[in-house]
């Protein structure tokens, strides 16, 4: 598990990739120092090793000093979040960290719950977490990093959750249209998140940052609905 480092770092995929603690945004480099940071977060604790991060980090056109440039990556890393929250190994290199520090995994499982919700005909609880799911979108999954490779993989993946259209929605989209009614997750919305006509605006990116304290007014993942009864 992480060490208290990790205890107080948000991290941000659904969107431009960020890290915040105590709602402050951390400095965290450039495109490749974000992507690592991301690949590491996506595999959850699994180590990635140090050529397939090379790969990844150069779309399989390292120069002569990637394997050198990538521990200074690291180490620029591991400044910004707390020294323990990276860890090495004979296997590479990992974060290990809670899912609910991670606004993707947040959103899975709500999205998850939202749709279990439903299925039980629990409308009230389902709304609840499919707007707190659709709250943490800020753009495209790793915004300009969501390119190529195992990111841009990712990204759709994600995308496809949040659009999914199984043979199980389809049969239900009329019955939640009557569950939830005309509102927010009315058969517009669900149209939205089941794949129907999902447009490439996201539906629920709906908070900016301010200027001033771009890591304000943001919600705290799972942990600030946790306290306020949603997850």
């Amino acid at each position: 598990m992480s060490g208290a480092g990790a205890a107080f770092v948000e991290f941000r995929l659904l969107g431009p990739v960020e890290a915040a603690r105590d709602g402050e945004l951390l400095p965290l480099g450039g495109p490749r120092q974000r992507a690592l940071l991301a690949l590491l977060l996506v595999e959850q604790g699994r180590p990635l090793s140090a050529d397939r991060l090379v790969e990844e980090l150069w779309h399989g056109h390292p120069p002569a000093r990637a394997s050198g440039t990538l521990p200074t990556y690291v180490s620029r890393l591991r400044s910004a979040l707390g020294g323990d929250v990276i860890s090495s190994s004979a296997g590479g290199y990992a974060i290990e960290v809670p899912p609910e520090q991670i606004d993707s995994s947040c959103f899975e499982r709500l999205a998850a719950e939202g749709r279990a919700a439903l299925a039980r005909g629990q409308a009230g609880r389902a709304a609840a977490r499919l707007e707190a799911a659709l709250e943490l979108w800020r753009g495209r999954p790793f915004g300009d990093l969501a390119d190529e490779g195992a990111l841009r993989s990712e990204a759709d993946r994600l995308e496809e959750v949040r659009c999914s259209d199984s043979p199980s929605s389809r049969a239900r989209r009329r019955s939640e249209a009557t569950l939830i009614g005309p509102g927010p997750f009315g058969l517009r919305s669900r149209q939205n998140m089941s794949g129907i006509r999902c447009p490439s605006g996201l539906t629920g990116a709906r908070r900016t940052p301010s200027k001033s304290r771009p890591g304000r007014g943001r919600p705290r993942l799972c942990l600030s609905t946790r306290r306020s009864g949603v997850c």
